[in-house]
């Protein structure tokens, strides 16, 4: 490399040429003792500072540092003489690639850090930096608890059936689950929202007319917008 680096080693080498005392070109004797050095210049380039390097994200970010789908990295290194490499890991396996920037996707759902630095072409290493984010695709888990297959009359169960058979207003409960948390839980009856809630557990009073068959759904939302739904048929009966 034309660059040197922080450490620098020289060496010189020194050589006694002789005594020519008749001047008939060749070597009569060689000197003992004193071997003189006028000067010894060396030109040269180095390089003491180490190159920066920075990092951006790109995706559909929904919430802070949480992408709903795949996530593009680019990484990007300057230096003031000759760039030479760049390192990311991703969570916990090392890449290596040479030139000044390199870009690469994440599409694995969950928490994932990158660490990244650059080295010049001489070997000076970078300061590390490093970013964490997660990628949600997974919808959330949700299912109907309440009511169950029964008798009910003003929302008190008093026999069980193996169907549901609701006499009145009544509680439909349900739980639900996500890695990224749960922002919403909403209850429809034949597709008319009669209740949500944010915080389990989830549950809604429903007291909407109705006379007979109807359909009870639950819809659950995670904090970037994926859903799952649960469903029931039931026979309901409010007459105001």
């Amino acid at each position: 490399t034309p660059w040197a680096g922080n450490s620098l080693l020289v060496r010189v080498h020194l050589q006694n040429e002789g005594v020519d005392s008749d001047d008939d070109g060749l070597v009569d004797f060689y000197t003992d003792g004193w071997v003189c050095v006028d000067h010894i210049a060396i030109a040269g380039k180095q390089d003491m500072f180490p190159p920066t390097a920075s990092i951006s994200l790109s995706g559909n970010m929904v919430a802070p540092s949480v992408y709903a789908g795949p996530v593009t990295a680019t990484i990007t290194a300057k230096d003031d003489m000759k760039m030479g490499e760049i390192h990311y890991i991703l969570d916990g396996s090392e890449s290596v690639v040479a030139g000044s920037s390199t870009t690469f996707r994440v599409t694995t759902d969950g928490d994932h850090t990158i660490e990244y630095w650059a080295v010049d072409a001489t070997g000076n290493e970078g300061a590390h930096g490093t970013v964490s984010f997660a990628i949600d695709n997974s919808p959330p888990t949700v299912a109907l608890t309440a009511p169950e297959p029964g008798l009910y009359l003003l929302g008190n169960k008093l026999l069980g059936m193996s169907k549901v058979f609701i006499i009145g207003a009544f509680t439909a409960e349900a739980t639900a689950d996500d890695a990224q948390g749960i922002a919403v839980v909403k209850f429809l009856l034949n597709g008319e929202d009669v209740g949500e809630d944010t915080s389990a557990p989830y549950d809604a009073y429903v007291a909407v007319k109705n006379m007979g068959a109807a359909t009870l759904k639950v819809i659950a939302e995670d904090g970037v917008g994926n859903t799952a739904e649960d469903s029931m048929d039931i026979t309901y009966y409010k007459f105001l």
